[in-house]
């Protein structure tokens, strides 16, 4: 669930599905049974109201919710990762990379896929649903919505589309199951993930590194995306946000506005593309028509505009997902010699895709994200890194591991 209590549009979710339809699932009710933490996170979701008068809820509830407690960030190396700001806050930032190591029949070509949400609404989504076999009244084919990966927020290697509404198979995923996050962590101030493909796509391995950074002091965080691949020639990226109305601002910045969120999201490019290209897209929606005297469904959908970014296979791609409201508390985003720098009133991002000495920064590794001053090293992270070094404080290692410190708090995986 999204911090609003939305479910995050992963396989066959309906756009509409939120807390109150969640009372139909029977693993609310039979959550005691399987732990204290999974009830009081059933808790959470109940809002305190009572449960539905139904006798399977009546025989699988064996004792009261307990006291409710709201979920947080966490990792399933079989499931993904799922990133939360502060769930007890609606507008929080919130983020998904899903890699599911099984299929269950729902699922779509989503391996990879990262879903957003902030200020009360998905920012970034997949695909949706609007019935088994259906597509939407737009013009978008089944086969779009659940057989294509060109509708999901994710990679594909060597890719061709031909029409958008009924997109080629050629070269697109083959699988709607990876290997799941093969490595990452937690922490109050930033939150790292990496999902494998494994045999998703036919032509590659797509390994995609996932980090939330939470605001602080009315400034807004962010969401980083890497992307590589193993193979191939063209990696194309594809940008979903829920929105068709979108701006340019330079070659490497973009924003979406979302009208009834009263928000936008911003997409940085810190790697230059060797092509974008712009197409139309949707998030399928049913609804129900209550005109008729028998149940009948109306198959809609939201159009978007998908933005495609394509690169060298060979390259790491970077990019930046900011939310925002007010354009006052956006920091301004520029490209650098090593990758990007975002920088705020009081303290500067630094994103490193290059090893090297770079403005008081010598490390060696994929990827440094650092959070500095112009007196003080105030964090930093480094990704399958040997060493690291920022106005002296950092780390060697004998062999690569992803670490991040702020002085208080450490984590690191190998």
């Amino acid at each position: 669930y999204t911090p609003a209590k939305r479910m995050w549009l992963i396989g066959d979710t309906l756009l509409a599905t939120n807390m109150a339809a969640a009372e139909s699932l029977l693993m609310v009710y039979n959550s005691a049974r399987h732990s204290k933490k999974a009830a009081a996170l059933a808790a959470w979701l109940q809002k305190g109201r009572r449960p539905q008068g139904k006798l399977l809820h009546y025989l699988l509830q064996n004792e009261p919710f307990l006291k409710a407690a709201a979920p947080e960030s966490r990792i399933f190396a079989s499931g993904g990762a799922w990133f939360y700001e502060d769930m007890n806050n609606t507008n929080s930032l919130a983020g998904v990379l899903w890699n599911s190591t099984t299929f269950d029949g729902h699922g779509h070509k989503e391996i990879n896929s990262v879903s957003l949400s902030a200020f009360g609404h998905r920012l970034y989504a997949n695909a949706g649903y609007s019935g088994w076999g259906s597509g939407s009244d737009e013009g978008f084919t089944w086969n779009y919505i659940n057989r294509r990966a060109l509708s999901a927020s994710t990679v594909l290697v060597d890719y061709e589309y031909g029409s958008v509404f009924d997109p080629s198979e050629t070269n697109d995923h083959q699988q709607k199951n990876g290997a799941g996050i093969t490595e990452g962590f937690t922490t109050n101030t930033l939150c790292y993930a990496l999902g494998d493909s494994g045999a998703a796509l036919p032509n590659a391995v797509h390994h995609r590194a996932f980090v939330m950074v939470p605001g602080e002091q009315n400034i807004p965080g962010y969401f980083l995306v890497l992307d590589s691949v193993s193979d191939g020639t063209t990696m194309t990226v594809v940008h979903r946000p829920f929105s068709c109305h979108v701006t340019a601002c330079n070659e490497a910045e973009y924003i979406w506005h979302m009208e009834k969120a009263n928000a936008s999201l911003a997409i940085f490019l810190a790697t230059p593309p060797e092509k974008i290209e712009w197409i139309d897209g949707v998030v399928a929606d049913r609804a129900t028509d209550t005109a008729q005297e028998t149940l009948m469904f109306t198959h809609a959908g939201h159009k978007i505009k998908s933005l495609l970014a394509s690169y060298p296979a060979k390259t790491t791609a970077a990019t930046v997902l900011l939310p925002f409201q007010a354009a006052s508390t956006k920091p301004h985003m520029v490209r650098t010699e090593t990758s990007m720098q975002l920088v705020y009133p009081n303290f500067e991002d630094w994103l490193l895709t290059n090893s090297s000495n770079y403005q008081n920064i010598s490390w060696s590794g994929d990827m440094a994200l650092v959070r500095k001053t112009a007196q003080l090293c105030k964090w930093f992270f480094a990704q399958r890194a040997q060493s690291f070094c920022c106005m002296g404080v950092g780390f060697y290692a004998e062999g690569p591991i992803s670490l991040f410190f702020n002085g208080k708090t450490i984590a690191f995986t190998a």
